[in-house]
């Protein structure tokens, strides 16, 4: 089937699609459909596990009453929240990445300095966000610019955990870098380009957390905000 045309019914979205010569019409909800715009209740939540992530039951009634279980999964520990960063020269040009060791599929990939927000450490999320550079990539200073508008971005389907990222233009060197947790195994690797940022991207060489900081942060670099360009295009 081909999506030929889409046209848009307030309150809804059809899309007129086309295949074997006959053309269906089919309905896509969105937020604002009946069927969305009830209320969708957290009954009762209770720990299943408990370790470096927790795991919990969580009961949920749908605006049409129907009863569903799921387990979900987050860090309390962090207030569910973790930190990105993307560190960007402006004079080179390029971009600090990271190879790091991902226990979930037993390999290295590339990836962005990250970790979680510890509400006992951090004054904020931003704070959170330099801690990391530092113990990470083994920078600090630098400007720092949010990525995203809404503040942060969904984990999972499945997760408690929000994502915050971050563009910090410019950090220098750590003489003396705050200590990398235990379990970490990280090679730090600076000077990449942002044509071979792309092709790591495009070949899928980030897990989704770090690909999409990679998309976004290229994005803002494109399509800058007046004060990101001011300090992007300074002499």
């Amino acid at each position: 089937m081909i999506l030929r045309r889409a046209c848009f019914v307030p309150g809804s979205l059809f899309q007129v699609s086309s295949g074997r010569g006959r053309k269906a019409l089919t309905r896509l909800y969105s937020s604002e459909s009946p069927e969305f715009s009830g209320k969708f209740s957290i009954l009762d939540e209770k720990v299943s596990f408990q370790r470096y992530q927790t795991v919990y039951e969580r009961l949920i009634r749908y605006p049409n009453g129907k009863r569903v279980s799921f387990d979900v999964f987050g860090n309390p520990r962090s207030d569910f929240k973790s930190v990105f960063v993307f560190p960007y020269d402006t004079r080179t040009k390029t971009v600090t990445l990271l190879r790091e060791y991902i226990p979930g599929i037993n390999e290295v990939m590339w990836g962005f300095p990250a970790g979680g927000f510890d509400p006992k450490k951090h004054k904020s999320l931003e704070d959170a966000a330099r801690s990391e550079l530092s113990e990470e990539a083994f920078l600090t200073g630098g400007s720092y610019f949010p990525m995203l508008e809404s503040g942060g971005v969904s984990q999972d389907k499945y997760s408690k955990n929000m994502f915050h990222m971050f563009l910090v233009l410019n950090p220098v060197e750590d003489e003396n870098p705050l200590p990398r947790d235990e379990e970490e195994y990280i090679q730090i690797v600076k000077g990449v380009t942002l044509p071979r940022l792309q092709k790591i991207l495009a070949q899928g060489g980030m897990n989704l957390p770090s690909g999409f900081c990679g998309y976004r942060a290229l994005d803002a670099l494109s399509n800058p905000t007046p004060e990101l360009a001011s300090m992007l295009y300074e002499r």
